[in-house]
């Protein structure tokens, strides 16, 4: 396993490591009392040692599968193919690139959100992950 492969599993498993261990942890006025629990060392050997083993066997979750497109980006970059309508203005304050522009950083941004969420997804059921895993392996080992 290349380390760049690993440090960006780490990374992006980290915002979902930290929200969930504070909420697991922290008092109900807010201040982090961090006290060991078996919710805390799930999540910590969940982070720290199944969730990078997870997304090595099976490296087919570390591609996106949902992907946020804006349903008017299509309909943008189709009218600035038209050099005909050049002219026609849909926003009078800002022109169809800085628009188009604008829609593919809320759909970058909205897709960042998405992997971290499905990335934290992933470290928290890593452990049932890898033993279903291995179970299904071993039926087509077996077989």
């Amino acid at each position: 396993m290349k380390l760049r492969t690993l440090l960006g599993d780490y990374l992006k498993g980290l915002v979902c490591y930290v929200i969930v261990g504070y909420f697991v942890t922290a008092n109900p006025d807010g201040t982090l009392n961090w006290h060991w629990n078996v919710l805390n060392i799930w999540l910590t050997s969940s982070y720290l040692i199944f969730y990078p083993l997870l997304l090595n066997r099976v490296p087919q979750l570390r591609r996106p599968w949902l992907a946020m497109k804006s349903l008017t980006n299509s309909g943008f970059k189709a009218s600035l193919d038209d050099r005909s309508s050049y002219h026609q203005a849909t926003n009078p304050v800002m022109n169809r690139y800085d628009m188009a522009d604008r829609m593919q950083r809320q759909d970058d941004g909205a897709n960042l959100a998405i992997t971290l969420l499905v990335r934290g997804v992933y470290m928290l059921i890593a452990i049932p992950g890898l033993i279903i895993y291995g179970i299904w392996t071993g039926i087509k080992k077996a077989s």
